[in-house]
């Protein structure tokens, strides 16, 4: 059944539900393409919550869940895939903080309770995660204390999911401090400063989901990376010649960039594959998970070399910050 979406800007969009990996992506892309259409000559925002509600309308929130429960039973590797899009076209959205890592965690290691109060909100748009990986925060009697420099969606998230050492808490907004909130808007991220001092904070799980929660937040920022790089791809590809300093890249180096590039991003989407769809426990895991890291790594040297081409300022130059 087809149905009509409307995106920001007030362009409405006619999508069928996405069931299939192929699916997922074109419906992703089209969202995306008619939001960046749509706000072109905008100033940027760190957080588009029209776009937000627009993607859970399109099922691309929820689409984690089972389908008995309402969702499309998306697995990691079809949450990559919208990643994809949306570093592909930058939009400010916490896709990889609130879904690929933070309420897939919870679904996965909460209660009924848990999963209605933290995540649900989540999947309907109403609210979004942002995700601590633990670096100067401590636990001391269920209270969270300490600062990290860079939460990825701080400055606006509602709840944060927080990996320690010991295990997995979850917290909202009215219990730790934004300390100073720091922009940044190539290619949509953003991360701020967080505070905590004596947060309450509601364990969620041990040492399986702190392994389960990092894995994913490394295939996210894989996945983000693709989409720049092919963002980058498509850039390189667009100019015949670049001077870079005093040098001048003529057509056949051009080519030859634009082939690596290719190669690179079709090694870096099999890795990321690989990776997605080893089950928990499998001993290939990390091994496939340094494999996408690895091809991530040389994606971030092509979008950089992409990011010194004229006119194109919305290719990220800098590492990619979880989102």
């Amino acid at each position: 059944m087809w149905f009509s979406r409307q995106v920001p800007g007030g362009i409405s969009v006619d999508l069928q539900p996405p069931e299939t990996e192929q699916e997922v992506a074109d419906v992703a892309r089209t969202l995306l393409g008619a939001w960046r259409d749509a706000t072109s000559g905008r100033d940027a925002v760190l957080f588009d919550r029209e776009l937000w509600t627009v993607l859970a309308r399109a099922g691309l929130l929820d689409g984690g869940l089972p389908s008995l429960a309402g969702g499309a039973g998306f697995g990691l590797f079809e949450q990559c895939v919208v990643l994809a899009e949306v570093g592909r076209f930058g939009a400010p959205v916490p896709y990889a903080s609130s879904i690929a890592v933070a309420t897939a965690i919870v679904a996965e290691f909460g209660t009924l309770d848990q999963i209605e109060r933290w995540a649900l909100p989540v999947w309907q748009a109403d609210a979004t995660f942002g995700v601590v990986d633990g670096a100067g925060v401590s636990v001391r009697g269920g209270r969270l204390y300490g600062t990290n420099k860079a939460v990825a969606a701080g400055a606006f998230a509602d709840f944060l999911l927080v990996i320690t050492q010991d295990g997995v808490y979850l917290t909202c907004r009215s219990e730790f401090a934004v300390v100073m909130a720091r922009s940044r808007t190539t290619g949509g991220i953003s991360s701020a400063p967080v505070e905590f001092d004596g947060a309450d904070a509601e364990r969620l799980a041990g040492q399986e989901a702190v392994a389960r929660a990092g894995a994913r937040a490394a295939l996210a920022s894989c996945a983000w990376r693709l989409g720049a790089m092919e963002k980058a791809l498509s850039t390189v590809a667009a100019h015949p010649r670049v001077q870079v300093g005093e040098s001048i890249t003529d057509a056949a180096e051009m080519r030859a960039l634009v082939n690596r590039i290719r190669i690179g991003a079709d090694e870096l989407r099999t890795a990321l594959r690989q990776a997605a769809v080893c089950p928990p426990g499998d001993p290939n895991a990390e091994r496939q998970l340094e494999a996408a890291r690895h091809r991530a790594m040389l994606a971030a040297q092509a979008i950089r070399y992409a990011a010194r081409l004229p006119d194109d300022d919305d290719v990220d130059s800098e590492d990619f910050p979880l989102r």
